[in-house]
């Protein structure tokens, strides 16, 4: 029999009031690392940065916003679904007398300094790489030192929504700053550009447009072609539960450059040959994608298949959250990682585990999970009480040396 079907013994609490407790818990702890409190915590990490401050300290928040579908948007201008956090990132920077600029970052030890006379160095941190290439792009002058104080809730190995948020949160502080507001369009733009000039390559906007949107919605469907998108709402009660397994390791299969340069061929082959009037591949419709992939050499084809169809997912996924049909949602997750697994070559064996365990979970509430980001991390979606006691469980494999320690956060 399941365990959450079993009947309690006379006189003892029921087996499910512990798990419940525990979920409730686990829930109110998630919205602590909000608007307020990053931003708070972000002004007394600047504080503490030695020195008096002449200037006054500007600050901004932005939300993190997961790819519920949207990796495929790395590659061309499809469309994406994503999902949007109550965690973030805030910022707050001030002016500097100090010879080099500064960096702290709230709850951990010490103060990075760096200067963007110098070229970039190994020993510098990713944030601060990020930071440089924004003010770059917003031709801050390079001999004025600039002090800056992060507070995330975000883990920083889900590199598309922690630079998307940091970003945004550090343009709109500097536009306090500076007092030079700019307009949504502008400020998506100019984080484009640093992000891409910090990997070197195309960087899907979707994540920085949702991380841009100040509004409080439960899903937001982007047109990465237009920057337009459409809230995809859902009332409170009906939404389900949301929880992010870091596994710690990054699939290292993943080429990107060499991804980018098969969706450019492809691209050009399929105008050569019979789709003349195709800007991207995103322009192919469904009933031609079998013939489409004829023309393609077979080293492309798997590419070309996976991209198209995880664009046609986004539609599938927004048609089945507007039905309110959670397991059709997860079901849509599972087919997506196996093509991920399978197709893309993008996952780890730990995260494929992780994957499994869902499906073992679904007569307990949890519908399914996909890797997400291109990272090292996994969306799951169940019932909301089901999902932290999903988490407690992937939590628990840790004590399987085959395991490393799994970071969870409930969403």
């Amino acid at each position: 029999m399941n365990s959450y079907m079993k009947r309690p013994a006379p006189g003892k609490t029921p087996h499910f009031v512990k798990p419940f407790l525990s979920a409730l818990s686990q829930i109110h702890a998630g919205d602590a690392a909000n608007r307020a409190d990053s931003i708070a915590h972000a002004e007394r990490a600047l504080d503490l940065l030695p020195g008096e401050k002449t200037e006054a300290v500007s600050s901004a928040f932005a939300r993190g916003s997961i790819g519920l579908q949207a990796d495929h948007t790395h590659y061309f201008d499809g469309f994406a679904l994503m999902l949007p956090m109550h965690r973030g990132i805030g910022v707050a920077v001030c002016r500097s007398t100090a010879t080099e600029s500064r960096l702290i970052v709230d709850g951990s030890e010490g103060v990075e300094s760096f200067s963007r006379i110098q070229t970039e160095t190994a020993s510098e941190s990713d944030t601060i790489r990020l930071f440089k290439h924004l003010l770059d792009v917003l031709r801050y002058p390079v001999q004025d030192q600039i002090d800056l104080a992060v507070a995330s809730g975000l883990p920083s190995r889900l590199y598309p929504v922690f630079a998307s948020s940091f970003l945004i949160s550090a343009h709109r502080a500097l536009e306090r700053l500076t007092n030079k507001p700019v307009s949504d369009l502008i400020r998506i733009e100019n984080c484009r550009l640093a992000v891409e000039a910090f990997f070197g390559r195309r960087f899907s906007p979707a994540y920085i447009r949702t991380s841009n949107i100040q509004e409080t919605h439960s899903f937001v469907l982007v047109d990465t072609q237009s920057l337009s998108f459409v809230p995809v709402d859902v009332p409170e009660g009906e939404r389900p539960g949301w929880g992010l397994i870091d596994t710690i390791d990054q699939p290292g299969s993943l080429d990107p450059d060499s991804r980018l340069a098969a969706v450019q061929a492809i691209t050009e082959r399929l105008k050569a040959r019979k789709f003349s009037d195709i800007d991207s591949i995103r322009d192919i419709e469904h009933r031609d994608i079998d013939e489409a992939e004829k023309i393609l050499p077979r080293k492309y084809r798997s590419t070309f298949r996976f991209l198209v169809t995880e664009n046609r997912r986004v539609q599938q996924l927004v048609n089945a959250i507007k039905r309110n049909d959670w397991q059709l949602c997860g079901t849509i997750l599972l087919i997506s990682h196996e093509a991920r697994k399978e197709e893309w070559k993008a996952t780890t064996k730990w995260q494929n585990d992780i994957v499994d365990l869902t499906e073992r979970f679904s007569l307990e509430g949890v519908y399914g999970a996909s890797q997400t980001g291109e990272s090292s991390c996994v969306l799951v979606s169940g019932q909301p009480f089901s999902i932290p006691g999903f988490l407690d469980e992937v939590r628990s494999l840790s004590a399987d040396e085959d395991y490393p320690n799994f970071q969870t956060i409930l969403l």
